[in-house]
C-alpha cells in the first residue's frame, strides 16, 4: 500500500504535514481505504462497483437455484420497516425461512466516515429484520435499544427526566451504571447479544473503568467483568484520557 501515494504515506514517509484528503476536502485522513470506499468525491464510481458485482452475484444465485425466492435490495412484503434492505434476501417459502446477505467488497467496512451511519449500526439493524423473523422472543431486539431500554433501572441520570446506559461511536460501545450490579447487566446484555448475532469481542481491546467515592474523592473500584473467556483489562481515570482521548466527564462537577 505504501506504493499509492496518498497523503497518508506521504506524511509517513516524507514528513508532509497536511494528510486530509484532497478531493474531499474534509478533515478525514487520505488513507487508501478512504479513497476506495469512503470518500463522498468517488461516491459513483464506489456506488457503481458496489452494484456490478452485486448483479454479478444475484444472477450466479438465480442460475444455481431456482427453488427460492431471490430478492435483491428488496424488504420482506412481511418485514414492515421498508428502509431496510439487505443486498440479498433468499426466501425458502416451502420450509419458510429465509437467507438475509449484505455484500462487503474490498475495503467496504460499513464504516462511513464522517457521518452517524457504523458498521455497528448496520449489523443492529439487520439484527432487527433477523429478530422479526425468528422464533426468539420479542425481546430479541438490537443492542443499542436493549441496553437503553434498562438505563432508567442500570444507567445513569442526566437530567430530571433522561437515563443514559450507553453511547456508541464507529465501531466503538460504551455502557455506563451507577452501581456494581448495574453494570454486571448492561455487560450481560452486550454479551447475550454477541453470543446470538455469533459476533465475538476481542478482550484486548476492551476497557472498564470503575470508580466510587471516598469522600470527595473518586478512587478506583475494579468491577472484574470479562468477555468471550479473557479479562476485560481495569483502568485508571488517567488511563482513560490516554485511552479515550477524553477524560469521560469526571472532571465536571454536577
Amino acid at each position: 500500500m505504501n506504493l499509492i501515494a496518498t497523503r497518508a504515506v506521504l506524511k509517513r514517509t516524507h514528513g508532509n504535514s497536511n494528510s486530509s484528503c484532497r478531493h474531499c476536502g474534509s478533515t478525514e485522513t487520505e488513507t487508501l481505504p478512504h479513497v476506495l470506499q469512503h470518500c463522498p468525491h468517488n461516491e459513483v464510481s464506489i456506488r457503481a462497483r458496489h452494484d456490478l458485482s452485486l448483479r454479478r452475484i444475484a444472477a450466479a444465485i438465480a442460475k444455481a437455484d431456482s427453488s427460492c425466492r431471490l430478492l435483491v435490495e428488496q424488504p420482506l412484503p412481511e418485514f414492515t420497516d421498508a428502509l431496510l434492505k439487505p443486498n440479498i434476501i433468499l426466501v425458502d417459502d416451502a420450509n419458510k425461512t429465509a437467507a438475509i446477505c449484505d455484500l462487503a467488497v474490498s475495503f467496504d467496512d460499513g464504516n462511513i466516515q464522517g457521518s452517524g451511519l457504523t458498521g455497528f449500526q448496520t449489523r443492529a439493524a439487520e439484527t432487527r429484520l433477523a429478530s422479526s423473523l425468528s422464533p426468539l422472543p420479542k425481546t430479541s431486539m438490537p443492542l443499542i435499544e436493549a441496553l437503553q431500554q434498562s438505563a432508567l433501572l442500570n444507567g445513569i441520570r442526566v437530567s430530571p427526566s433522561h437515563d443514559v446506559a450507553m453511547t456508541a461511536f464507529a465501531d466503538d460501545i460504551k455502557i455506563y451504571s451507577r452501581s456494581r450490579a448495574g453494570i454486571a447487566k448492561l455487560h450481560f446484555i452486550m454479551a447475550a447479544f454477541l453470543d446470538w448475532t455469533t459476533m465475538r469481542a476481542n478482550p484486548g481491546k476492551c476497557m472498564s473503568l470503575g470508580v466510587r467515592f471516598d469522600g470527595r474523592r473518586h478512587v478506583p473500584d475494579n468491577v472484574g467483568l470479562t468477555i468471550h473467556g479473557g479479562d476485560i483489562r481495569a483502568i485508571s481515570l488517567d488511563d482513560s484520557y490516554c485511552y479515550l482521548g477524553v477524560r469521560e466527564g469526571f472532571d465536571h462537577f454536577h
